[in-house]
């Protein structure tokens, strides 16, 4: 319907970074189960996940932010997908938190 130009096609840093991640997240869920290395805390492997998925979040909008300050516009940038991701992550941080006051060990403290 409409030319999409080179939008769509992958970048290799793009599957790089995304690989890494996923490594890194694999990783420690390994070494969390098999306690291959002792682990001083059972919440490691959702941090990580956290981490992976926050960084995930500003990788995705860096593109977007620099098309918006070269044209001086913010044409196409969607102020409700920025919500909905803000209130994922307010939800996402919440549970953690709910979690792990449930299983008696706070987020903090």
């Amino acid at each position: 319907m409409y030319d999409r130009g080179t939008q769509g096609n992958y970048q290799l840093w793009v599957i790089i970074f995304l690989i890494c991640l996923f490594a890194a997240v694999g990783i420690d869920f390994i070494f969390d189960a098999t306690d291959f290395v002792d682990v001083p805390n059972a919440w490691d492997t959702l941090l990580v996940a956290g981490y992976a998925k926050a960084a995930i979040t500003f990788v995705k909008y860096c593109p977007q932010v620099y098309l918006n300050w070269k044209r001086k516009s913010t044409v196409g940038w969607s102020l409700a997908n920025v919500c909905l991701d803000l209130t994922g992550g307010s939800l996402s941080f919440a549970q953690m938190a709910i979690d792990g006051f449930a299983c008696g060990t706070p987020l903090f403290g």
